[in-house]
């Protein structure tokens, strides 16, 4: 009788690979589809990795932030999740990035870290081929990390526009609408955006900071609609917006909020400024917790909600 043959990964739901120079890539193996459940990078700095499935980008995450910390080390988890893997916890319809038995998964980070780990499913049951399938390079529905940040010094003190969308060439979920309002934009036509979380990342310039956080959605302001206070994220009082795994503090939606096609939608800032340190270009920094999909469709978390 002939013998079973052996399984190449052991187990196969759980394969690390890890790289201490600034590109991570999980090959790919002829007749196994790989899926990435989560990642690490320790880092003396923070930056951001670009993450593609192939040549397709699937998302830009920032790591090792101040008061928004995403990704960091591997020591930095709520219990044994990290932010991919946390993320699919509170988000029933997320996808994790899944890559056929021709493309690769890669972790290409902006600046070399000192270490990036990734967890990864190596798996040869079912459809390896197929790219368009729930997590594929081509598949509808992807998790998305929007990116957002001044794209100026803020000098004055008062109402500041995050203006500047921060996302690899061809994840961009939004049209400009600045005929309409200052650094206002469109939802795309044919898509929705669920929004699950948000987090924000807000240092200090000695004592000017960032104070507030708006946005409308067709001229109407989430969360303070009564009298558009906005979010609180003054650093010194407490950053509403502030996301950690460890301990555990992120701004969670109850009920994941759907930005449909064509919405307007505004991102702005207030600041403190202190007459002389102003907030750089590019520090501020807002993140959307969302799933993209085509538009119509109804997320598995609202089904059935009042």
């Amino acid at each position: 009788m002939s013998q079973a043959q052996k399984p190449l990964y052991l187990p196969k739901d759980y394969q690390t690979r890890l790289t201490t120079s600034q590109t991570l890539i999980i090959p790919s193996r002829i007749g196994f589809r790989k899926t990435l459940i989560d990642y690490f990078v320790k880092a003396g700095s923070p930056d951001f990795s670009d993450l593609f499935i192939g040549a397709i980008a699937w998302n830009r995450i920032y790591d090792n932030l101040t008061q928004a910390v995403l990704v960091a080390s591997r020591g930095t988890k709520y219990r044994e999740t990290g932010f991919l893997s946390y993320l699919k916890t509170i988000i029933s319809e997320m996808d994790y990035p899944s890559a056929t038995d021709t493309e690769t998964l890669t972790i290409a980070r902006n600046t070399a870290p000192t270490e990036i780990t990734s967890r990864f499913i190596a798996d040869d049951s079912g459809d390896v081929a197929t790219r368009s399938v729930a997590g594929g390079s081509q598949s509808t529905r992807q998790l998305m990390i929007i990116n957002l940040n001044n794209s100026v010094n803020v000098a004055a003190s008062g109402f500041f526009n995050f203006d500047e969308l921060d996302m690899p060439t061809g994840l961009n979920p939004f049209q400009q609408a600045s005929d309409i309002i200052t650094s206002a934009r469109y939802v795309n036509q044919n898509i929705q955006i669920t929004v699950y979380a948000i987090a924000g990342d807000f240092p200090k310039a000695t004592a000017s900071k960032a104070t507030r956080v708006h946005i409308t959605v067709n001229k109407i302001e989430m969360f303070t609609s009564d009298d558009q206070e906005g979010i609180p994220v003054d650093p010194d009082n407490g950053n509403d917006l502030a996301f950690s795994l460890s301990p555990l503090t992120l701004y969670k939606l109850p009920t994941p909020f759907v930005f449909n096609a064509g919405d307007l939608i505004t991102f702005q800032g207030e600041a403190s400024y202190d007459g002389t340190n102003a907030l750089p270009a590019k520090t501020l920094k807002l993140f959307l917790i969302c799933v993209v999909s085509p538009a119509g469709t109804t997320p598995a978390t609202l089904a059935g909600a009042v």
